[in-house]
């Protein structure tokens, strides 16, 4: 298929430059156009519905091609006067051509695109309606700006209504609302801009669906992936709150933690997670469940699978940001603790990261009695890898924790000047920031005092008093 054509002109004419569809589109573009019959219009919606489901194209340095494609579609989609299949297939085709580019899915917004699938959401019913919900959650995929577009229209409340008042049953319905719902909160939502009421209807509607996670295991998943886009509100807490509060949704969540579920393990430690960066008593109603220091052990462990372990090292490091009585749960055992220093040399980058990160928590946070055990088991030779980060705010942190720890442990100076860790700094940082450079000042400056100077190996001569001649001599190494 070519990306466009050039209009044929007569000789008085300027050539024309606007982007086109072939010769084949453009008689099927004609028919959706005002003056078309609803046959023609519904004929044209089902070409165009199957040819972007078969062929969809994936080259669209020219979007404005499609420029009077769009704005016809829409309309179909806004006026029910027409046939119902034919704005189904109208809303189809929108739906794959927001799949196409974001340049594309650019001008589905920019044409009206969002307001008229939203109409469709509120007045359509049946399978209308639930393509509708399907294209706006391609759109709000696409990126932050169209997200954001979408939900300051007020759908997510439309969908909230929709789930709560049990408008659609079927397994398929629910899990197109479900996904659309779930790209809308990716990435949480941090400014109380959705209601209270439209969080607690989500909250229940998506808890009554996650109890069929054994049967509908693919709509339980993103179920719990909403959930935890829900419960990522640490600086606010207000939607933490209403999880917590729904009566047995924790239980349930650690419940499909200890199920053979697998593929819903991130999700379900996902929304742990996001609790636990919330206030202590938020951060309490997780871990002082029952359940949590065993489902947080194995999660950690080389049995999971690598994101699970990931999500667990996350949780660590939250936790360990948290107050002592919390970070005392990583210490209950040598379990949890040896894996993490394991983990600060895996291969595995985001894994090591989150356990660096938890490590250093813990050297700030912890009390004294934590802080000699860390030392007892080697901590201060983790400092290369945690000096040497590309992370500057894990860099800051490893050299507050080394300056507070120095003046408690002095003799490990010696190590760190001989083995040059310092060094091992990104130089970037350092010519960048000047609080580092000090703490790195005060770092040497401590080091250098405490450090015994290193004695060459020297010759003493004993010589016999009364002869005055030499006995013996030895070399003594200090």
């Amino acid at each position: 298929m070519e990306d466009y054509a050039t209009m044929d002109t007569s000789p008085s004419e300027e050539p024309s430059s606007e982007p086109v569809l072939d010769s084949e589109q453009q008689i099927l573009l004609e028919l959706l156009e005002e003056h078309s019959t609803p046959y023609a219009k519904a004929a044209s919606a089902l070409y165009f519905r199957r040819i972007f489901t078969a062929d969809l194209p994936s080259e669209t340095q020219d979007p404005g091609k499609y420029a009077r494609l769009v704005e016809l579609l829409l309309r179909i989609v806004c006026n029910d006067n027409h046939p119902a299949d034919t704005r189904v297939n109208a809303a189809w085709a929108i739906t794959n051509m927001a799949c196409m580019s974001d340049k594309v899915n650019h001008l589905i917004v920019d044409s009206g695109g969002i307001d008229a699938l939203l109409s469709g959401v509120i007045s359509g019913t049946g399978e209308f309606r639930i393509q509708c919900i399907w294209a706006l959650g391609n759109i709000a995929a696409d990126c932050a700006r169209c997200k954001e577009k979408c939900r300051n229209t007020g759908l997510i409340t439309v969908l909230a209504r929709l789930l709560s008042q049990n408008v659609h049953t079927e397994h398929g319905d629910l899990k197109n609302v479900v996904w659309c719902v779930m790209n809308l909160l990716r990435g949480g939502v941090r400014n109380g801009s959705i209601p209270v009421t439209t969080v607690q209807m989500l909250v229940k509607s998506l808890f009554d669906l996650l109890k069929k996670y054994a049967v509908w295991t693919e709509l339980a998943k993103d179920c719990l992936w909403t959930l935890a886009s829900i419960a990522d509100d640490m600086h606010q807490g207000t939607q933490i709150d209403v999880v917590l509060s729904e009566e047995g949704l924790i239980d349930l969540t650690f419940e499909i933690l200890d199920s053979d579920f697998i593929e819903l393990h991130h999700g379900a430690l996902r929304i742990l997670g996001n609790i636990i960066t919330g206030n202590d008593v938020q951060t309490a109603a997780v871990v002082n469940h029952p359940r949590f220091y065993d489902v947080l052990s194995r999660s950690m462990s080389y049995q999971s699978v690598p994101d699970v372990r990931r999500e667990a090292a996350w949780m660590c490091s939250n936790i360990a940001a948290s107050n002592q009585e919390h970070m005392d749960l990583l210490f209950l055992d040598w379990n949890i603790f040896e894996m993490l220093l394991e983990g600060v040399s895996t291969a595995e980058r985001k894994l090591k990261k989150e356990c660096m990160w938890t490590i250093v928590n813990l050297l700030t946070g912890a009390n004294e009695v934590k802080i000699r055990f860390m030392v007892a088991c080697g901590v201060f030779f983790l400092f290369p890898a945690l000096l040497a980060t590309s992370d500057f705010r894990l860099t800051e942190r490893t050299m507050h924790a080394l300056r507070s720890l120095l003046p408690f442990y002095p003799e490990h100076a010696t190590l760190i000047k001989d083995s040059n860790m310092l060094s091992l700094i990104k130089e970037r940082f350092l010519e960048t920031d000047m609080h580092l450079q000090e703490l790195k000042n005060e770092i040497e400056f401590f080091i250098n005092a405490r450090c015994v100077p290193h004695i060459p190996t020297c010759t003493y001569t004993f010589i016999d008093d009364v002869s005055k001649q030499t006995q013996s001599s030895r070399a003594y190494l200090i």
